[in-house]
């Protein structure tokens, strides 16, 4: 296991964020993600990108209903979520945040060397 450190781990993160909210302001609805609907917790079941459709699943009740994007908000993984990288250069990667810092999460990736990488919490969702 490894720490990777970055010193301008922050300002790159920003910038990352900034980036994936100029390209997509939903960047964050992938499947599988854990995301809030009208304050309520769901689990994204699939995308119909064309048209910006989503099928979600309430977690609340197991309903399955299919709402617009923009309905959809990121929900702020917590300690112990496991979690997948949603932008910058770990985009796709699965791993387990181990530790919250203000706005950084502390996430350690999944794979053989586990290496730990700290990135704002906001590119990365619960799944």
């Amino acid at each position: 296991m490894s720490i990777v450190e970055d010193t301008s781990a922050s300002q790159s993160d920003f910038a990352d964020l900034e980036r994936a909210r100029q390209m997509d302001r939903h960047y964050y609805v992938i499947q599988g993600a854990i995301l809030l609907y009208r304050d309520n917790p769901v689990r994204v079941i699939d995308l119909d990108g064309p048209n910006g459709n989503v099928t979600i699943k309430m977690l609340s009740d197991g309903n399955v209903l299919n709402v617009s994007r923009e309905e959809l908000v990121h929900s702020i993984p917590k300690e112990n979520d496991r979690v997948r990288v949603v932008f910058g250069r770990l985009e796709g990667h699965d791993g387990q945040i181990i530790g919250i810092d203000g706005i950084e999460a502390i996430v350690q990736i999944d794979g053989p060397d586990k290496d730990i990488h700290i990135m704002n919490k906001n590119l990365v969702v619960t799944i």
